[in-house]
């Protein structure tokens, strides 16, 4: 049998961030940013549609060279 990849609307309700303090806010991202910037896989973050603004992570800088 093959597995499926989850579609993002099946990971779960995201609507729970919007009960959330703007510090509670803060303190989620300043985590995630932390296991991004640590993680041994190469990670890119595109921060608008057109990927003008891109977050690597620093495995993908090691890897890009």
């Amino acid at each position: 049998m093959v597995e499926r990849a989850a579609t993002m609307a099946e990971w779960g309700p995201f609507d729970v961030l919007d009960s959330l303090s703007p510090e509670d806010l803060r303190q989620r991202l300043r985590s995630l940013q932390a296991i991004i910037d640590r993680a041994p896989i190469p990670i890119a973050i595109a921060h608008d549609p057109d990927c003008r603004f891109i977050f690597a992570n620093r495995a993908l800088a090691v890897l890009m060279g």
